[in-house]
């Protein structure tokens, strides 16, 4: 099915370029008779053309979907159709991406798609902002669904911006200790080199194999050069591997300090997911499907994997988290509270929020506990190439003065 890039002339007369996927023209043209438009000239691209296309224009970024959320939620309640709201939103877009996709939303709606499915046609929102969506149109609450995806998710961009946070210090300080190393061993041992030479002193073995490893990296400087694209590259590319990517998504959960920090944030999704969810009115089987494909971390996935079954088969929510071993005790706690009272939207609401705040606490710690060890291990490293190789050159010449 082709996509088509087409100019229809609307009821008042005026003319609009639009796009979208149909059978043909006649198609095209009988939709449009249907909304008492007509079709001025269109142009068919080809299906692999249109995905390079797509590719080109890039995906739209969450926070512009929470915008589109949060600005949908407002026109909606103001009594405003979906149409025009959404043609005001495309007129003041500030990406490409974010303007032909709602293009393709207002097409999708002309062609006679409710709205939660001219979203999905457009294979650009989250999985849970469609079930959302849905229930919304089914409810009558489409104003207040939207609202919550859009607050929904940008609370989860604050946790990811937080976990990279965690992350950003330790990467610049290793960044910067491996182009001090290099600049060292490409510039500065040459020079000391000759100097040991000239003054024909002995050197010590330390000195000989730093020497030997400027030599290396002068002569296959090319070489280092692809291990270092080469590894990140490798690893990522790696992570496209399933059992890759849960043995390394299983050690980052275990790890000291880092581990707590992916449990915490890992937690905070779920329970923000989880809760939007049973707040929305999805079936609580339902929203575990939708949630155990959004969880990232494939070692969290697994563990909560056979959720639907225990609460098919009866358990309780409280239960089935129990289960797996690795939610603490306050998360089973509140959760049980949830369910006792009927009030379990806002037990996970409350512990989504107890998560993020942990999450944001061991940030801060742990930037100003690297700070100063990163700066320990720089003023070592500068020691040991220092000290290492200008000491004995010193110390040489001392005995020469003597």
């Amino acid at each position: 099915m082709p996509w088509l890039f087409y100019t229809a002339a609307t009821r008042d007369g005026a003319l609009e370029r639009r796009n979208g996927r149909f059978a043909d023209a006649a198609m095209l043209d009988r939709e449009l008779a249907r909304h008492g438009e007509m079709l001025v000239d269109y142009l068919a691209l080809p299906d692999a053309l249109h995905q390079v296309r797509q590719w080109a224009l890039g995906r739209l970024r969450p926070l512009e979907t929470a915008e589109f959320c949060n600005m949908l939620s407002m026109y909606v309640s103001g009594g405003v159709d979906l149409q025009s709201a959404l043609a005001d939103l495309e007129s003041n877009a500030t990406s490409i991406a974010y303007r032909q996709i709602l293009g393709q939303v207002r097409t999708g709606l002309l062609n006679g798609y409710p709205f939660s499915q001219a979203l999905r046609e457009t294979h650009q929102f989250p999985e849970e902002v469609l079930a959302l969506v849905k229930i919304g149109e089914e409810s009558g609450t489409l104003d207040r669904v939207l609202a919550d995806a859009g607050a929904h998710i940008e609370r989860i961009e604050e946790i990811k911006s937080a976990v990279k946070r965690a992350l950003v210090y330790p990467a610049f300080t290793l960044v910067v200790m491996i182009g001090g190393a290099l600049f060292w061993l490409s510039f500065v041992m040459p020079k000391l080199a000759l100097v040991f030479t000239s003054i024909d002193i002995e050197m010590p073995g330390h000195v000989a194999a730093m020497i030997a490893a400027s030599d290396w990296v002068r002569e296959f400087w090319w070489l280092l050069g692809i291990i270092l694209v080469a590894l990140p590259m490798g690893f990522f590319a790696a992570r496209a591997n399933e059992g890759f990517r849960y043995q390394t998504d299983r050690m980052a959960w275990h790890m000291p300090v880092m581990g707590r920090i992916v449990y915490g944030s890992q937690m905070a999704f779920w329970f923000q997911y989880l809760g939007l969810m049973y707040g929305a009115g999805v079936v609580i089987t339902q929203a575990m499907e939708i949630i155990n494909k959004s969880v990232k971390n494939r070692f969290f996935r697994d563990k909560i994997a056979n959720f639907n079954a225990r609460l098919q088969d009866g358990e309780s929510l409280q239960a089935s988290i129990k289960e797996t071993r690795i939610f603490e005790p306050l998360a089973i706690r509140m959760v049980a509270i949830g369910e006792e009272t009927g009030n379990l939207e806002a037990q996970m609401k409350k512990l989504a929020g107890i998560y993020f705040a942990r999450v944001n606490a061991l940030v801060e710690v742990l930037a100003k506990t690297l700070e100063p060890a990163m700066a320990i291990v720089m003023a070592a490293m500068l020691a040991f190439f220092v000290l290492g190789v200008l000491a004995p050159i010193y110390e040489s010449i001392g005995k020469i003065g003597g």
